[in-house]
C-alpha cells in the first residue's frame, strides 16, 4: 500500500469532520446572528413585510427595503398594514424623522441609494414576536444610533361618511359582484364599502389614511370616474354621489426618530 497517497485523503477526512463537529456545536449554542447591507441589483428583491413570516423558522430575512419600513418592523412587528389591520386606525404608518439629517432615510431607485437587505436568525427558544424585534431594534441601533420612541399625536386622516339618500341609492341592485378598472376609475358591482376603500388605498399609498365612518351594512353598487391617484379628484367625484370625504385630526401612535445621543459613538453620515 501506498501511505504517502493514502496520508492527504485521511487528513482531509479528518477535516471534514472536525469542521462539521464544529457547525454543529455552533448550530446548537449560537444566541443571535444578523446582517444588514446595502442592497444591490445582483440581490432578489424579496421583501418581507411582517417579521411574524420568521418566526416558525427563527430566520427573518428581507432586501431592497428603505430605513423607515425597517423601523416599523422593528417597533409595530410591520412595516406596512391595510384598513383591515388593527394598528390602521392606531398607529401612523410612516415614522416622524426629528433629524438634522434625513439622508439615510431617502430612497432613489435610479441609483439604489437607501435601500437596504436585514437578515437575523435567533436561536429555537427566542423564536417569538417580542425578541426578534427588540434584536432588530437593537441591530439598528447599534448601527444608525438613532435614538427612537413611539408618541401619542393628533395625526391628518380622510374620514369618510354618506348622506342617508346616498345610503339608501347605492345599495346594490345586482346579484353578481364584480369590481373593474384602472387607474382612471372603477365600476364596484355588489361590494361593501371596505372593498371601496381598499381599492382606493392601493392608489393612494403615500397618502394619509382613509376611516371608513360610513357604517354601511350591505353591498353596494358605485362608479368612480376619476383619477384614482389624485385624492382632490377622488373627492369630487364621491362628494357627487353623496359620499364625503373630510380631512379631520386623530390621536396615533407614531415612531418619532431623533438624531443620536452628542455623546454617540457612532456616524450615521
Amino acid at each position: 500500500m501506498n501511505y504517502k497517497n493514502v496520508l492527504p485523503t485521511l487528513i482531509s477526512c479528518l477535516l471534514l469532520v472536525v469542521g462539521a463537529k464544529a457547525q454543529q456545536t455552533d448550530e446548537l449554542s449560537f444566541l443571535h446572528r444578523s446582517e444588514l447591507s446595502k442592497w444591490t441589483r445582483k440581490i432578489p428583491t424579496d421583501n418581507y413585510y411582517d417579521i411574524e413570516s420568521g418566526l416558525t423558522t427563527g430566520k427573518y430575512v428581507t432586501g431592497a427595503m428603505g430605513l423607515a419600513d425597517l423601523y416599523n418592523v422593528a417597533y409595530f412587528g410591520k412595516s406596512r398594514w391595510g384598513d383591515q389591520d388593527e394598528l390602521y386606525a392606531n398607529v401612523y404608518k410612516w415614522p416622524m424623522l426629528r433629524s438634522t439629517s434625513f439622508e439615510p432615510f431617502n430612497t432613489d431607485s435610479t441609483t439604489l441609494k437607501g435601500f437596504y437587505n436585514y437578515s437575523l436568525e435567533v436561536p429555537k427558544e427566542r423564536r417569538n414576536k417580542a425578541y426578534m424585534q427588540f434584536a432588530m431594534q437593537c441591530d439598528l441601533k447599534k448601527y444608525f444610533g438613532y435614538k427612537v420612541e413611539e408618541e401619542r399625536m393628533n395625526m391628518a386622516c380622510w374620514m369618510m361618511s354618506i348622506t342617508e339618500q346616498a345610503a339608501r341609492n347605492l345599495k346594490s341592485k345586482v346579484a353578481k359582484s364584480s369590481t373593474k378598472g384602472n387607474e382612471a376609475g372603477f365600476s364596484f358591482k355588489k361590494v361593501k364599502m371596505a372593498k371601496v376603500v381598499q381599492q382606493i388605498l392601493s392608489y393612494q399609498q403615500n397618502g394619509d389614511p382613509i376611516l371608513d365612518m360610513t357604517g354601511l351594512p350591505y353591498e353596494i353598487d358605485l362608479t368612480i370616474k376619476a383619477d384614482m391617484t389624485d385624492i382632490e379628484a377622488l373627492r369630487k367625484v364621491l362628494a357627487q354621489q353623496g359620499i364625503l370625504l373630510t380631512k379631520v385630526q386623530k390621536l396615533m401612535t407614531i415612531l418619532v426618530i431623533s438624531d443620536p445621543e452628542s455623546n454617540s459613538p457612532i456616524k450615521t453620515e
